[in-house]
């Protein structure tokens, strides 16, 4: 594995409007790459330029600063460090409080994107994330947290601390019940039960918490045992929401490399999944 430290001169995708599978209006990626190494994931698809997704890992260090200067851009007021560098502190309170009426609702902020998880095993030494949560926290931010790893609990504190301000919610992805089967289409995520696990947490500490059963692999994870199995779990672990999706195989080495390990692994779906995305639809539509 390589950690190669970037720098970054800018971090946030802004939405035109709140994307409707997530309900955020921004988002960002604290890395590029992902230790995870989903069999599945899209991220290794050309249209992001990241060779060697899972083995070289670019850390955005300089993330937490760009992310401040860009809310500030956006017309956005912290209420602690960048409170010194606006005209707040001397207005009169009445004044100040009118100002940040004014300035609108905070954007919801996907912390961790669909590409990278924020909380890959790079976090646990690198800690970018963390200062992403604390610069969104300065903001008076509401936070989406997506995410198949436990590490997150580190900072449930300080998401407990976004949560009494705006919100936070942590969603963990959770597309296979079988621990056998994960192991082989998620193989450096932590296992099922341990991501329902650590929802039960969060949401025991009053955060928003749900589960992302997404993707379903066809024939594989989208039967009605797996998604019946996912569902009952969820409910158990406290989840306020499941949210199931499908799959997308965009052509070139994303749909090359997926289709590579189910015909080793899982050879009796090979045949079916492979037919569904014959049509090669640019976006990896079946």
């Amino acid at each position: 594995m390589r950690y190669e430290k970037i720098r970054v001169k800018g971090l946030l995708s802004k939405y035109a409007a709140a994307d409707d599978w997530f309900h955020v209006n921004c988002s960002l990626n604290a890395y590029r790459g992902c230790e995870h190494c989903c069999v599945y994931c899209d991220g290794r698809a050309e249209r992001y330029h990241i060779d060697d997704f899972c083995t070289h890992i670019r850390v955005k260090e300089n993330a937490p600063d760009v992310l401040r200067h860009e809310l500030s851009h956006m017309g956005l007021l912290a209420n602690s460090t960048m409170m010194s560098e606006t005209l707040i502190p001397f207005l009169s309170t009445a004044d100040a409080e009118r100002a940040r009426r004014d300035r609108g609702p905070p954007p919801v902020v996907g912390v961790c994107g669909g590409v990278s998880d924020g909380y890959q095993p790079a976090e646990e030494s690198h800690r970018v994330t963390r200062g992403v949560l604390k610069t969104l926290l300065d903001f008076e931010a509401p936070v989406y947290v997506l995410t198949k790893s436990t590490l997150v609990l580190r900072d449930l504190a300080l998401l407990k601390e976004i949560h009494d301000v705006a919100f936070a919610d942590v969603v963990f992805t959770v597309t296979l019940y079988d621990e056998e089967t994960a192991a082989v289409f998620e193989p450096g995520a932590p296992p099922p039960h341990e991501r329902l696990a650590a929802l039960e947490e969060v949401r025991m500490a009053g955060l928003h918490g749900g589960v992302m059963a997404t993707p379903l692999i066809p024939t594989i994870g989208d039967t009605v045992e797996n998604m019946g199995r996912l569902a009952r779990a969820a409910r158990w672990a406290g989840a306020e929401s499941i949210l199931f999706g499908g799959l997308t195989l965009r052509p070139g080495r994303q749909k090359e490399y997926f289709l590579r390990v189910v015909r080793e692994r899982c050879p009796d779906s090979y045949g079916a999944i492979q037919r569904m995305y014959s049509n090669n639809d640019p976006n990896g539509n079946p």
